[in-house]
């Protein structure tokens, strides 16, 4: 499964938040295709110690995301721009791999 098959990532969220093994687990699962890519980038294979950085990243953001926060700016955003879903997995995966690029980027000048 691609986080792109499901409608919203809130309630994975939260359950990582709360500690949820299986939600950890399903976090790690939708975004695997996307860390490998990341882990691949510019090699011809997965670079293994990087994956992991990147996963532990994944899950420090999950964990860190402020749910509230981003449900407060979608219902003050709605009446400003039509049609844009701000909890969207595309609302999290961005800031999400904003991130993982940069931990990336200083995992691979180590």
């Amino acid at each position: 499964m691609h986080y792109t098959e499901i409608d919203t990532l809130v309630p994975i969220i939260l359950a990582v938040q709360e500690d949820n093994d299986d939600a950890v687990s399903l976090m790690l699962e939708l975004f695997d295709r996307d860390i490998d890519y990341e882990a691949k980038y510019g090699q011809r294979r997965i670079d293994p110690d990087l994956k992991q950085e990147l996963q532990i990243k994944l899950i420090y953001i999950t964990k860190h995301f402020d749910v509230q926060k981003h449900l407060a700016q979608r219902s003050q955003n709605l009446g400003q721009k039509k049609n844009i879903n701000f909890f969207s997995p595309t609302s999290f995966i961005s800031t999400s791999f904003r991130c993982l690029y940069i931990t990336k980027r200083v995992f691979s000048y180590r």
